[in-house]
């Protein structure tokens, strides 16, 4: 569920001076905003996503039914930014950029990795290297008198 427009906690009589979960009865600022403006309590599974990604009180907020919905989110935001097509990109973590759906590896649960496969191969050439490096490091200690 999206709400439209820009929500301030001082539009709804929320003390923007609030710093500590006491203060907001053990919850999130912006779980307090999100229940105020929505009119009643979150269920406990639901996340309140920052539509533009910042934790400003002032960001427009999205309630997610679940974390899932919210990590498919901030992927689809962070694609968009970096010039890609969140239909049809994905968000490669290891070198951070959007990269096509196809140069992710699938999951047996449907899932794609988070490094796309270029990403992955280098990582793959880094990790034997230096392994091979560990190794001749350690047969060279054994080799050495004492």
């Amino acid at each position: 569920m999206v709400i439209r427009g820009v929500i301030s906690a001082t539009e709804y009589g929320i003390n923007m001076e609030l710093k500590s979960y006491k203060e907001t009865g053990n919850r999130r600022l912006h779980r307090v905003v999100a229940e105020k403006a929505l009119g009643k309590p979150l269920p406990l599974q639901a996340e309140v996503h920052h539509a533009d990604l910042t934790k400003s009180i002032d960001s427009p907020l999205v309630i997610c039914q679940d974390s899932e919905y919210d990590k498919l989110l901030h992927t689809r935001t962070t694609v968009l930014r970096a010039g890609g097509n969140p239909n049809t990109d994905s968000w490669c973590s290891y070198k951070k950029h959007a990269a096509p759906l196809n140069h992710f590896y699938f999951r047996m649960n449907g899932k794609i990795t988070t490094t796309c496969k270029v990403c992955n191969a280098e990582k793959e050439r880094i990790r034997r290297k230096s392994r091979k490096m560990e190794m001749s490091n350690m047969s060279e200690m054994d080799t050495t008198p004492n």
